[in-house]
């Protein structure tokens, strides 16, 4: 699990995410951290 916060310019987004290997590993809706098919580490929301 990771845990995310975006400031702009304060506080405006908490998440904790998952790291899968593919978006069938998480429900609709959940986000999720992978690595993508450039291996570039990513996030999504399935």
């Amino acid at each position: 699990m990771i845990q995310n916060t975006v400031y702009w310019p304060k506080e405006t987004y908490r998440n904790i995410m998952v790291y899968a290997k593919s978006f069938v590993d998480v429900y609709v809706g959940e986000t999720l951290v992978y690595v993508n098919s450039l291996d570039n580490l990513a996030v999504a929301i399935n």
